[in-house]
């Protein structure tokens, strides 16, 4: 495939969890594995996932590049003052509930849904974000 492997699965090499094990390859009860060859390790961080993972933070990033390039596109172009930050805290709150539909996370029943604490965060930051939107247009309509 035309896509690096680290694009779509990553053992994160080097992480903290499981700090403490002694070295060997038998995951431990949090799934992770020290390390084979630890004459890298930084810091002595021998550990990396047994079961690679989407890499999350990658992701994030190409949509965070995204929504830049939408309010940059649009920052002429939207006359009423705040309304550009409503819209960036709308859209990151977009991001941040698909990002956290990946990522390994204790769930939460709300309203009979399953979500994430970071989830539920990102459905106030949309609900919010439209409410003061709402609130500055409505308020620049009436000074006009």
């Amino acid at each position: 495939w035309f896509l690096p492997k680290w694009m779509w699965a990553f053992d994160y090499p080097h992480n903290v969890a499981g700090a403490g094990l002694t070295h060997s390859t038998t995951p431990d009860e949090a799934g992770n594995v020290i390390l084979a060859n630890c004459n890298e390790a930084i810091d002595g961080l021998c550990y990396h996932l047994a079961q690679p993972a989407y890499p999350t933070p990658f992701y994030e990033t190409m949509l965070c590049l995204v929504i830049f390039l939408i309010l940059w596109f649009l920052r002429k172009r939207i006359k009423v003052a705040g309304i550009l930050f409503c819209l960036y805290w709308f859209l990151n709150g977009i991001e941040r509930f698909l990002i956290e539909n990946i990522r390994h996370n204790d769930l939460y029943e709300v309203v009979g849904l399953q979500l994430s604490q970071a989830q539920l965060i990102a459905v106030g930051m949309m609900i919010f974000s439209t409410i003061g939107a709402a609130y500055l247009w409505y308020s620049a309509a009436k000074k006009a």
